[in-house]
């Protein structure tokens, strides 16, 4: 009986990892779990007023959020923050034909709550996000309730999106076709990533 429940979690495991696209290894090692992946700060170019200076602000979208409420305490009222901007609709990009990698082996399981917190602020957000040259160069944008959303630049040159909300639309787009966790790539050579993480 033992032998037999042995042979069918290995023949679910072997399974589970031969759906893995070819070319991704399990790392780990690694604190994304990925080879070739490795972790790097997203840059944040936002004013903490209106019509203040453009700063550049590195962390996930929560660090960030307070290092703008310790420079401007009224920085929620002033940008009217967590409201979906109007443009949107016009930043959107396309996601419905780009490969998606649903794994729990690979990227664990997410909280459904946490990651549309995380998706419903960085569509509040103003301004460019601008990740470091890669491949592999992932960065938190989102980090809570254990569960992160992660910017990844494949190119080896630095990369700037036009709208955080592309970020969101990424994550949208792995819980459509997933219902949890995954990674969705943008033809662009960059991709979004939805994984359990320790925060």
């Amino acid at each position: 009986m033992k032998s037999l429940l042995l042979c069918a979690v290995m023949a679910v495991a072997h399974a589970a990892l031969s759906d893995l696209p070819s070319g991704v290894v399990l790392d780990p090692t690694n604190s994304f779990g990925i080879q070739g992946a490795h972790e790097v700060p997203v840059e944040w170019d936002l004013p903490a007023f209106i019509d203040g200076p453009i700063l550049t602000l590195n962390g996930t979208a929560e660090d960030v959020h307070k290092q703008l409420l310790e420079i401007n305490p009224n920085y929620n009222e002033d940008f009217k923050m967590f409201e979906r901007r109007s443009t949107d609709i016009e930043k959107r990009i396309d996601w419905s034909d780009t490969k998606v990698i649903c794994s729990p082996e690979l990227f664990g399981k997410c909280s459904m709550y946490k990651m549309w917190d995380g998706v419903n602020y960085l569509y509040s957000l103003p301004g460019q996000p601008r990740n470091g040259p890669g491949p592999g160069a992932c960065g938190r944008v989102s980090c809570s309730g254990n569960t992160a959303i992660l910017w990844c630049n494949d190119e080896t040159e630095p990369k700037r999106l036009g709208s955080w909300a592309w970020i969101a639309q990424g994550a949208e787009r792995v819980w459509g076709q997933c219902g949890d966790c995954g990674q969705a790539f943008q033809a662009a050579n960059w991709n979004v990533i939805v994984k359990d993480a320790r925060c």
